[in-house]
C-alpha cells in the first residue's frame, strides 16, 4: 500500500524494483528498533534496479526474518491473548450474562424478561436493553451486571417506570 501511494502513477503490470520494494519496508518498519540492521547489508538492491529470481528469494526470505523478529520484538511483555476455543466452537461458555449474571446470554436471560414486565426497562429496536426512558444506562452507574446498575438507576430516578 505504501508503494501505491509513493507511486501513484506507476502501472501494476509492472514489477517495483527491489529498491522500491526495500525502502518501503524500511518505512513500514521504522516504528520497530533495530529489526533492520541486522539485516540491511544482506538486502541490499542491485546494480541494475531489477529483482532477479534468486535475489527476490533471498529477499524474502530476509524480509519473512524480520518480520518475525518484529513480531517478536513487539509482542514481547505483553499478555498472551485468551483462546477461548469452546466459545467460539460453540461449546459451554465460562462467561456470564451481562444482566445478572446467569449461564445465558443476555438476549435468553429470564431476568431481562421480568424487569421488562417490571417496566424498568425495555429492548431498542436492535434488542439491546434499554431505560425504560429509551437511553441506555448510563456507564457511570455503579454495579457489577447491568441489573444492578438499572436497580441503582431506579433508585436515584424514582416513578420512571414504563407503562405496559
Amino acid at each position: 500500500m505504501h508503494l501505491q501511494i509513493k507511486y501513484p502513477n506507476h502501472h501494476p503490470a509492472l514489477p517495483y524494483t527491489i529498491e522500491e520494494i526495500y525502502d518501503a519496508v524500511k518505512w513500514v518498519l521504522q516504528g520497530i528498533p533495530g529489526t533492520l540492521s541486522s539485516h540491511e547489508t544482506s538486502l541490499s538492491a542491485p546494480e541494475s534496479g531489477f529483482v532477479k529470481t534468486e535475489q527476490l528469494g533471498t529477499f524474502l526470505n530476509e524480509f519473512a526474518k524480520t518480520l518475525v523478529d518484529a513480531m517478536n520484538t513487539n509482542s514481547r511483555g505483553r499478555a498472551p491473548a485468551s483462546n477461548n476455543s469452546t466459545y467460539a466452537s460453540g461449546g459451554p461458555r465460562d462467561q456470564k450474562c451481562n444482566f445478572d449474571g446467569c449461564d445465558r446470554f443476555i438476549r435468553d436471560c429470564p431476568g431481562v424478561e421480568e424487569y421488562i414486565k417490571q417496566g424498568k426497562c425495555r429492548r431498542n429496536f436492535e434488542g439491546k436493553v434499554i431505560l425504560s426512558s429509551g437511553a441506555f444506562v448510563p456507564r457511570d452507574i455503579p454495579g457489577r451486571y447491568l441489573r444492578d446498575r438499572i436497580d441503582e438507576w431506579h433508585r436515584c430516578n424514582p416513578n420512571q417506570l414504563a407503562a405496559l
